[in-house]
């Protein structure tokens, strides 16, 4: 039971050692503070690019004489805190959240007891980049805005707060702008592939796959990998890849097949052409054998000419009859 009782002593002890400390800050901080009250004083928003958002921020002047205030916005710094005051139409829009609000930046008179609501838009860049971005409305009190600048930077003023936070919007797609063989007929045995990818979408890509070849009977009879280094494809860039595949023996109408996957959602690229691989030594064979057919050819169609020729001169002589020689009576002409 004593042990209790000088715990407990020791506890006032140690609270009232706190509240000596802390009422003097505390008295200094009430003194500063202003009899204007801001409502919201803290705006937390998520949205996107090209979002617009819009408040309603109420002023209450709880002081017994009349109080004019001018709207001030600033930049501010998660680890540095307020920016120095730069003119909204200087920042760049890209990167600003001050440059994004529209707030009237005219006097606001109060008299005591009286509320106003002052409107608030935020219009997000569209080349806002995601992340935090940090703000302040700062309501400095005075009877112009350089006077008002000064308490400002001086006084505790009533102000807002503003954190938004751009969410990331990816936009992930690809344009096949080329898939084809480097000729369509191919006698050396190599086979060279042509594919272009362009990237049309917002993020970074890495497309990853292979071509696959089938015979005429549609078996698989190769495979070509396609960026196995995982090469990025920056947004609004192209990339080309020329695989080459090795036919062997392989000849006829071949069919190549692409499967590509790009994205965190693993999207597809699929397309499909047709080529004909001809190896010299079959070319050679196939020109050899049209070559003796054509001789051949021209043989047998020269002997059918002679053949009908020598009929023809046959049916001539057998069709001809001598016309008898013309005897002459000389005797009778006497």
């Amino acid at each position: 039971m004593k042990i209790n009782h000088i715990i407990k002593f020791k506890y006032l002890i140690y609270s009232a050692g706190c509240l000596f400390f802390l009422l003097p800050f505390a008295a200094c901080r009430a003194a500063d503070a202003s009899p204007v009250v801001v409502t919201p004083s803290i705006i937390d928003e998520q949205a996107e690019v090209r979002d617009i958002l819009e408040y309603s921020i109420k002023l209450k002047n709880n002081a017994a004489n009349k109080i004019e205030l001018y709207p001030f916005v600033n930049d501010l710094k998660k680890n540095e805190g307020e920016q120095p005051f730069i003119n909204p139409e200087d920042l760049d829009k890209t990167v600003s959240l001050a440059r994004w609000i529209e707030v009237s930046r005219a006097v606001i008179e109060l008299n005591p007891g009286e509320e106003k609501i002052i409107p608030v838009k935020i219009s997000i860049n569209p080349a806002a980049a995601p992340g935090m971005y940090f703000a302040a409305i700062t309501f400095g009190q005075g009877s112009n805005r350089e006077l008002a600048e000064q308490n400002r930077q001086a006084t505790n003023q009533p102000e807002v707060l503003l954190n938004i936070e751009i969410e990331e919007h990816v936009v992930e797609k690809v344009e096949n702008g080329v898939f084809k063989t480097e000729r369509s007929l191919n006698f050396n045995g190599q086979v060279n592939f042509l594919l272009s990818v362009k990237n049309i979408g917002n993020k970074a890509i890495r497309p990853k796959g292979s071509i696959i070849i089938y015979n005429r009977r549609g078996a698989e009879i190769g495979a070509l990998p396609i960026n196995q280094e995982q090469t990025a494809i920056e947004p609004q860039a192209a990339a080309d890849f020329k695989p080459a595949w090795d036919s062997g023996r392989v000849s006829g109408r071949l069919k190549a097949k692409l499967e590509l996957e790009y994205g965190d959602s693993r999207k597809d690229i699929n397309d499909a052409i047709y080529f004909w691989v001809l190896p010299w030594q079959f070319l050679a064979i196939f020109l050899t054998l049209l070559l003796a057919a054509i001789s051949s050819l021209w043989i047998l169609l020269g002997r059918i000419g002679r053949h009908k020729h020598l009929l023809t001169q046959q049916a001539i002589l057998s069709s001809y009859r001598p016309t008898p020689p013309t005897v002459i009576n000389l005797k009778n002409k006497k």
